[in-house]
This record gives structure tokens, sequence and C-alpha cells, in this order.
């Protein structure tokens, strides 16, 4: 089975680097280099795993001496943006993606019907969630307006506490 923990192994083997290294907190160029392509391996090859148990993996300057999810959406942007723009890694992160694959024997998950009834179950939630909080906001819209209208209704019903009016009396005949 894959693992946070065999991903860094592998990609630490695979760029020469002792793993002791790769788990320090060293700013060096080429550990930071692999902690980054860890992190990006962990996300895309592991699935539903959390930003906050791939920083578990790694220290960090947080509290609790690990990464945080900042770090680790930030090195899997960079990750992502040298691939982009720089041929050469993005050979070297499909060849390291190949090799990943075959050493570590990664199959392809195929969601059960299970999951993918959990999946719509959640999707369903989260548009419920959205109307509601839609129809929340159109009561309050209305409130307000009810509220408004009242307020009218108490000036023009007795104009002597309304400023508009203040000058205005009855005179009688």
């Amino acid at each position: 089975m894959i693992t946070p923990e065999s991903i860094i192994v592998f990609v630490a083997d695979y760029y020469k680097i002792p793993i002791d290294l790769v788990l320090s907190t060293s700013r060096k160029r080429e550990y930071v280099k692999v902690r980054q392509v860890s992190c990006y391996f962990i996300r895309e090859l592991i699935n539903r795993i959390s930003l906050q148990k791939i920083a578990n993996n790694f220290p960090g300057k947080c509290k609790n001496g690990l990464m945080d999810h900042a770090t680790i959406i930030s090195a899997i942007n960079k990750v992502k943006g040298y691939i982009e723009t720089d041929k050469s890694f993005k050979r070297e992160i499909e060849d390291l993606t190949q090799k990943i694959k075959e050493d570590l024997k990664i199959i392809p998950h195929v969601e059960t019907e299970s999951e993918r009834k959990q999946r719509l179950l959640l999707n369903e939630n989260i548009y419920l969630k959205d109307e509601i909080t839609n129809l929340h906001n159109t009561i309050n819209r209305q409130r307000e307006t009810i509220s408004d209208l009242r307020k009218d209704k108490r000036r023009l019903i007795n104009p002597s506490n309304n400023r508009a009016f203040s000058g205005f009396r009855e005179h009688s005949l």
C-alpha cells in the first residue's frame, strides 16, 4: 500500500538525499526540492488525503513542530509551476512518476458503488446548504423590507414624530 512515508523515502532515494536530511528543517535548496516534490506526489497519488495529513509528515515552524497546510499548498504550487516552465524538471517528474507507479505498485482507484453514493450525497448536502443559505438571505431581506414599510407607515400616520412634518399643524376652523 502506498503511504506518504513510502513516497518521501522513494523521492529521497531518487534524488540521493538521506532521509534524515529531507526530514530536517534545513532550507538547503536540494532538501527543500525533495520535500516539495514529495508533497506534490503525496497529494497527486494518494486519494482523499488532507493537506494537514501531508504536513504531519514534515518538520516545520508551527507550534507543534510540523509544517502547516499553507506550506504544503505553496510546495505543491511551486512544483506545478516548475513543471509548466521547466522542461527538464517536467521530464524529471514524469520519470519519477513512472518509477513510483512501477515500484510502489499504484493501482488506479475505481470508485465503488458506496463511494459513489457517498460522493453524490455529499454533493446533494452542499447543494442543500447553499439553498438554505439563499432562503435565509431572502427571508432576512424581506424582514428588512417589512421593517422599513412599518417605519414609513408610522411616519405617515403620526406626522408629529416626523421631522419633515415638524412645521405642520392642523388648524381648526
